[in-house]
C-alpha cells in the first residue's frame, strides 16, 4: 500500500481507491507469474469482512462503507441484479471467499482481478462526482460574493 494509507479510515473512497489499484496489481502479477505480495488483497478481505451486511437487514448499514458502488461492480462485472440485502449478502460471501483464500482457491483469477477493476471504477466515478458538487458549491459561494 502507499504510504500514509493507513490514516485514512478503511471506508473512505480514497483509501478504498488506492487499495483497489494495488490489489488489482497482485492479482495482475499473479496471473503473469511474477512475483507477487497478497497484502492488499488480505486488506481488502479485512475491510470487506468488515463490513458485510446481513441478509436480514432492510438495507445496508449506514456506516460511511461505499456500498451502492459496491453493488454497481458486481451488477457490472456478473450481470446479477442485487435485489435487496440478502442478494448483497451472498455476493459478498462469495467474494470474500474468493479474497480470503486466493490464489490457492481462486477458481478463475481474471474475473476477481474484473471484480477489483470494476470496484475501484466505481469508487473513482463516485470521487469525480463528489469534487464536482464540491466544485460546483465553492462556484456558487464565489457568485454571491
Amino acid at each position: 500500500m502507499s504510504e500514509g494509507v493507513d490514516s485514512r479510515p478503511d471506508f473512505s473512497l480514497w483509501y478504498l481507491t488506492d487499495l483497489m489499484s494495488n490489489a488489482a496489481i497482485e492479482v495482475d502479477k499473479y496471473i503473469f507469474g511474477k512475483d507477487y505480495d497478497m497484502s492488499n488483497i488480505r486488506r481488502l478481505a479485512e475491510v470487506l469482512d468488515k463490513y458485510k451486511v446481513k441478509g436480514n437487514e432492510r438495507s445496508p448499514p449506514f456506516n460511511g462503507f461505499p456500498y451502492f458502488q459496491l453493488i454497481d461492480a458486481i451488477e457490472k462485472g456478473s450481470k446479477k441484479r442485487i435485489g435487496d440485502c440478502s442478494d448483497l449478502a451472498l455476493e459478498m460471501k462469495l467474494i470474500l471467499l474468493e479474497l480470503k483464500d486466493f490464489p490457492e482457491s481462486s477458481k478463475d483469477p481474471k474475473q476477481l482481478l474484473s471484480f477489483i477493476v470494476d470496484f475501484g471504477m466505481e469508487l473513482v466515478r463516485r470521487r469525480a462526482e463528489l469534487f464536482d458538487e464540491r466544485m460546483q458549491d465553492r462556484n456558487k459561494y464565489r457568485l454571491a460574493i
